[in-house]
């Protein structure tokens, strides 16, 4: 368990513990730490059985360098009216989304969000072209999913 500056640190930004003796380092990133500034961060051990330990603090400070921008520009979503139906698989609708995203089968709610009309149209799929448009250079591989929702 670690905080920084009182919030919680993501979990997969906290490293596995090395064996003993051995120095981990974490790399803290994308956590709002303003430029140049200093924060205080707490460790806390967690046992097998789930028992915290103490904390251990140390005061750090952020390398003050701007972010910079990646090349290129963001994908184009296209608009598809909202009336646009999907496609049918029997009694289901068909839509493709990301790799990363997640959905709730009870539910059908998305993890995390998605604006209204995801389903039919997002940086990979557009419903109203029946259309999936996948990009990767040399030996890449690209993922996505295919959502069939319905009885």
């Amino acid at each position: 368990m670690a905080t920084l500056a009182g919030r919680p640190i993501p979990r997969e930004l906290i490293p596995l513990a090395g064996p003993p003796g051995t120095r981990v380092e974490m790399h803290v990133r994308d956590l709002g730490l303003e430029q140049a500034s200093s924060a205080v961060v707490a460790v806390k051990a967690v046992d097998g059985a789930g028992n915290l330990g103490l904390a251990a603090t140390a005061t750090v400070r952020s390398l003050g360098k701007p972010g910079g921008s990646l090349p290129g520009s963001a994908p184009e979503i296209a608009h598809v009216p909202a009336a646009t139906p999907l496609p049918r698989l029997g009694a289901g609708e068909v839509a493709v989304i990301d790799e990363l995203d997640k959905v709730d089968p009870q539910s059908g709610v998305f993890i995390p969000p998605q604006p209204r009309d995801y389903l039919r149209a997002n940086q990979l799929w557009n419903a109203a072209e029946q259309r999936i448009s996948l990009h990767a250079a040399r030996n890449e591989f690209v993922v996505f999913q295919v959502l069939i929702q319905g009885r």
